[in-house]
């Protein structure tokens, strides 16, 4: 990570809240307080899927203590 780690960003911490089901099922989550956290673009790849796509890989930062898991989301609001 680069020298300079000032959390200038602003983050919410999602968990799922329910699955609707049907014929398009869709997710309903949570989002907690804003907290500081810091969003590090890493690197960005081209896709040749014939839709000129390109996938960005990217850390966030988040405060030491902030509970996450695989089935977190992060929306970075700011």
């Amino acid at each position: 990570m680069p020298p300079r780690r000032h959390m200038r960003d602003t983050c919410e911490i999602g968990t799922l809240d329910a699955i609707t089901s049907g014929p398009e099922p869709t997710d309903t989550w949570v989002y907690g307080s804003s907290i500081r956290c810091r969003f590090v673009h890493t690197t960005t790849r081209e896709v040749l899927d014939g839709d000129e796509h390109a996938l960005t890989d990217v850390q966030i930062h988040v405060p030491a203590g902030t509970t996450v898991s695989d089935s977190t989301r992060i929306k970075l609001t700011k």
